[in-house]
């Protein structure tokens, strides 16, 4: 019983003390909110969508200095820091792996995570336009510069990379012996 009483006290206090403490950021935010450009209707469509991320600049994925010019300026459609979607060679290459042999959910989940978040970072520009449907949603009207959503993008490749890391560590144990030659799946 006095278990029960300890977590139900820490189940009530933690998200009371997160609230009080967030409230500190929470209250001027909300009252700035109120004056800015983006109070009242938020943005139109056009302007929400400003900043999407360009499908060529799905080449950045592996090339991150594409629309550089080699004397600090880039000949993108936007500034670089706002459209490049970059990981990592590596890490899109243990992505890979990890698509190909590691065989549990999470691959799934941060898989569709990658993808959801490429297209909604594509804005108007990806084939279903499935930022239009999400910018629908209560409060997703004051949001801009769905490339922005590359980071979500980015989280789901490097998670897959850590996937991918595991495939190589689990069949690198196996190596030694001359034993194994081909990668096995991860279960």
């Amino acid at each position: 019983l006095d278990r029960l009483i300890v977590a139900v006290w820490v189940a009530l206090l933690v998200p009371v003390l997160a609230i009080a403490l967030a409230a500190a950021q929470l209250i001027p935010l909300h009252e700035l909110s109120t004056e800015s450009g983006r109070a009242g209707a938020g943005w139109s469509y056009v302007q929400a969508t400003d900043y999407s991320l360009p499908l060529p600049n799905l080449a950045t994925l592996v090339f991150p200095l594409f629309f550089l010019d080699g004397q600090g300026g880039g000949w993108s459609l936007w500034r670089p820091w706002e459209v490049t979607y970059y990981a990592g060679v590596v890490s899109l290459a243990l992505a890979v792996l990890a698509l190909m042999y590691a065989r549990r959910a999470e691959v799934l989940f941060f898989l569709t995570l990658a993808l959801v978040a490429s297209l909604l970072a594509l804005g108007p520009h990806s084939p279903f336009d499935l930022h239009a449907r999400v910018w629908e949603w209560p409060g997703m009207n004051l949001q801009r510069a769905p490339a922005r959503f590359t980071y979500l993008g980015v989280l789901g490749i490097a998670a897959l990379a850590g996937l991918g890391t595991q495939v190589l560590w689990e069949n690198l144990r196996w190596w030694p012996s001359g034993a194994r030659t081909t990668l096995r799946p991860l279960v």
